[in-house]
């Protein structure tokens, strides 16, 4: 009986090992390679659209608190079709993630994209959505917003409602480090600007900002 009991100790252990072995091997692949690797896939084996995501959540990177949601689909040439998905996670969208499958006879020939591998972040804020919207506008730091003025029919009127978001700390570049963050689209009159801020929901901090408009400077004729 004891050798029994024995046997079954070290079986125990072996397997043991064996998870926390395969989980490091897991958590030591780099998420800016994977991300590399799916950028651009040539699918080999038949798979159908519907089961794409499942049958290759372990090979993405992807858990069970991940969600593919399809946006749009698009008819293309030679009997093509391309399905657009957005990444979420814990029913919270990720910031620009926009992945597509390459559709032929039902079948998924290609996939392509951008989306977030390896997540694991918690998703409770720490400041309100008001905290981070007077944080984004002490960064903007304008005279006067679009829904001060009392000029009507502007755009972007409505006082803006800050969303979250999760999004690499580094966007659009590769860091590895996932943020929480709300993301605030500002439109000021007074000076005329808009621009789309992130405000970390767990510190505050603003972690980028992106114009919405593009200011362009046109060249002016000389006199002689």
């Amino acid at each position: 009986m004891n050798s029994y009991v024995s046997k079954l100790i070290l079986i125990g252990l072996f397997f043991s090992l064996w998870a926390v072995n395969t989980h490091a091997q897991k958590r030591d692949i780099s998420k800016v390679a994977l991300q590399k690797k799916m950028q651009q896939v040539k699918i080999n084996q038949a798979v159908k659209t519907a089961d794409f995501f499942a049958s290759r959540a372990t090979m993405m990177g992807l858990s069970e608190a991940d969600e593919m949601r399809p946006q749009k689909s698009l008819e293309g040439q030679n009997a093509y079709s391309y399905h657009k998905y957005q990444q979420f996670y814990k029913n919270i969208p990720i910031f620009g993630a926009s992945y597509t499958l390459h559709i032929k006879d039902g079948l998924v020939k290609r996939a392509s994209g951008y989306y977030l591998p390896m997540i694991d972040l918690k998703t409770e804020a720490q400041i309100s959505s008001e905290r981070a919207l007077d944080i984004a506008q002490q960064k903007m730091n304008a005279q006067k917003y679009a829904w001060e003025s009392n000029t009507p029919n502007i755009q972007n009127s409505k006082k803006p409602i800050p969303k979250l978001v999760i999004i690499d700390k580094a966007f659009p570049k590769n860091s590895e480090q996932y943020v929480l963050a709300y993301q605030i689209d500002l439109s000021s009159v007074e000076p005329f600007d808009k621009k789309r801020y992130f405000v970390d929901a767990q510190s505050g901090h603003v972690l980028l900002n992106l114009p919405l408009i593009m200011h362009q400077s046109v060249p002016g004729k000389g006199v002689c």
